[in-house]
């Protein structure tokens, strides 16, 4: 989690960005409420003030380093000291109501960044499978139409001598071939050598 909060993942950092936001302005507020409310309270104030700077800084900069996010992982998680000030009872549940509800907007926003990372995560690894599947088909096609091809050239050699016969034509092809070299037999050998070398270009 901290690399896609943190903003060190780039698939992810628009989203890591907003959470940041978020969590900066949340933990301001909390840190206004503690410090009118219970100013004695000062671990739960300064946790609040180390979780606001991270923020800050991994708003601002983009990024957070691993110091940073470990700042910022209480808010996170909603865990702070207990309040130490000699508070009323109704004044302590106030208090921490408040500061619990911004915690869990900020708890919230690092859920939604999650779940954005996810979801982009599951569309890319859909069209690489998708892409993937063509690839095969292509292959498949490109497989069958080789083993095919030389079918395919008998089939059009039959039927072009088929033709022929009928027409008078000489045969196509290497029958072609063979015909001019029976036929040249009783002609000069040299020309009949040319010949073949002609129809074999054919």
């Amino acid at each position: 989690m901290a690399h896609l909060l943190s903003g060190a993942c780039l698939g992810n950092r628009e989203q890591a960005r907003w959470f940041l936001r978020v969590a900066r302005a949340q933990t301001g507020t909390a840190i206004s409420k503690v410090a009118q409310a219970a100013p004695d309270s000062k671990d739960t104030l300064k946790t609040l003030r180390k979780a606001h700077v991270a923020a800050l800084k991994g708003s601002r900069y983009r990024v957070l380093d691993e110091d940073g996010y470990d700042a910022l992982a209480p808010a996170v998680g909603g865990v702070l000291p207990a309040l130490v000030d000699d508070l009323s009872e109704k004044s302590r549940r106030d208090l921490g109501a408040g500061v619990t509800r911004n915690l869990q907007v900020v708890a919230e926003a690092a859920t939604g960044a999650v779940q954005r990372w996810t979801q982009l995560n599951d569309e890319a690894t859909a069209r690489i499978m998708k892409r993937e599947e063509h690839i095969e088909w292509l292959r498949k096609l490109f497989t069958g139409w080789k083993e095919a091809r030389p079918a395919l050239r008998e089939s059009r050699r039959r039927r072009d001598n088929g033709g022929n016969v009928q027409t008078g034509q000489q045969p196509v092809g290497r029958t072609r071939t063979a015909t001019a070299a029976q036929a040249g037999g009783s002609g000069d050998g040299g020309q009949q050598a040319k010949w073949v070398r002609l129809m074999m270009l054919l």
